[in-house]
C-alpha cells in the first residue's frame, strides 16, 4: 500500500507545513521587531 506516489505526497505535505511554521515563525519576529520599535518611538515623544 505504500506506493511510490503515496510516499511523494507525505514529503510534500512535510515540506509545506515546514515552510508554514518558517513563515510564521518569521511573522510572529517581525510584529516583535515592529512592536518595539513602536513602543521606543513612544519614549521619545
Amino acid at each position: 500500500m505504500n506506493s511510490l506516489y503515496d510516499v511523494a505526497l507525505l514529503q510534500t505535505i512535510n515540506a509545506t507545513v515546514i515552510l508554514d511554521f518558517q513563515s510564521f515563525g518569521y511573522f510572529l519576529v517581525g510584529k516583535e521587531k515592529i512592536f518595539s520599535i513602536i513602543l521606543r518611538w513612544h519614549q521619545y515623544i
